[in-house]
């Protein structure tokens, strides 16, 4: 489909370019609106720069995106939204509708005629940030980039384990490369780059690429080793590892093909095998996984 962006970014401007271009883009098939732009990075629509709000999908095989047009709160934007959606006859009682949702699709018949209207709760905070260089940012632990389609956590495992865990369900995820060793990072921009601050000195340890986008996580240390695992119990079925355990220096593991051989070799192992920092790439898929 071709993309383009209104270049008015403001609400007057992008309503005035629909008012006059509408024709262009009739029949329309689907409108999506959320009330912050990162919640896009979840739709199959390429954002072609940061602060899109609302995407106009036509029967013509056009998406026109909106950076002036928004919901969720009594508002320019949402007024904005409010007379579009007058001039595409939508139903009063719907339209209304739209200061309370954080997001909506409304979808539309061959003809371009009104067929329904359903809430789609926009899945990031509404306190997001935006910035231009890194998209939109939630917190000091999370932040999304919704055109590069990236997300960045700070131990999730800990700060929101039940987003990481909903980012994976919509991501597809296709493998997981995670490290152990120090210093090494699996992302070329620091902590401090993507969030703007000085904070954290972590390195992206863990990275999980998806057919919808990309997820960095900088985990601590002692718990990269959990959090993979967990990730590969949740998406594969199955553990990495039977046991995880951590010494004061060193990093210690138990495999399921050495818990597997006879106790003398499995010992002489342990006491014989370098306890070298990991760095593996493991496929991953909801509910399959390799045996």
């Amino acid at each position: 489909m071709k993309t383009t962006i209104i270049p008015d970014r403001t609400s007057c401007g992008n309503l005035e370019y629909l008012k006059n271009h509408l024709s262009e883009i009739q029949p329309i098939k689907k409108i999506t609106c959320y009330q912050n732009s990162e919640n896009f990075i979840f739709s199959e629509y390429a954002i072609l720069t940061d602060g899109v709000f609302m995407a106009i999908e036509s029967w013509k095989e056009k998406v026109l995106l909106c950076t002036g047009l928004n919901c969720g709160y009594h508002g320019t934007g949402p007024h904005a939204t409010e007379a579009f959606l007058k001039l595409l006859k939508i139903p009063p009682s719907k339209i209304g509708l739209i200061f309370e949702y954080s997001g909506f699709t409304i979808t539309f018949d061959e003809t371009g005629q009104y067929r329904n209207m359903k809430a789609a709760d926009g899945f990031f905070s509404q306190d997001a940030i935006s910035e231009k260089s890194f998209g939109c940012y939630l917190d000091k632990t999370c932040a999304v980039n919704p055109v590069k389609r990236k997300v960045y956590m700070v131990d999730p495992q800990l700060h929101r384990p039940a987003a990481f865990f909903r980012c994976l369900e919509a991501m597809q995820p296709v493998e997981m490369e995670f490290t152990t060793q120090l210093g090494q990072s699996l992302s070329p921009l620091t902590y401090n780059e993507i969030f703007g601050t000085n904070g954290s000195n972590s390195p992206c340890n863990l990275l999980i690429r998806g057919k919808t986008f990309i997820l960095y996580g900088f985990i601590r240390r002692d718990e990269i080793l959990s959090t993979v695992q967990s990730v590969s119990l949740y998406c594969n079925r199955r553990a990495l590892y039977d046991t995880i355990w951590w010494n004061e220096n060193e990093l210690c593991i138990e495999s399921h093909v050495m818990k597997r051989l006879p106790i003398m070799i499995h010992l002489i192992k342990r006491l014989l095998v370098p306890r070298s920092p990991i760095h593996k790439t493991i496929p991953l898929g909801m509910g399959g996984g390799e045996e």
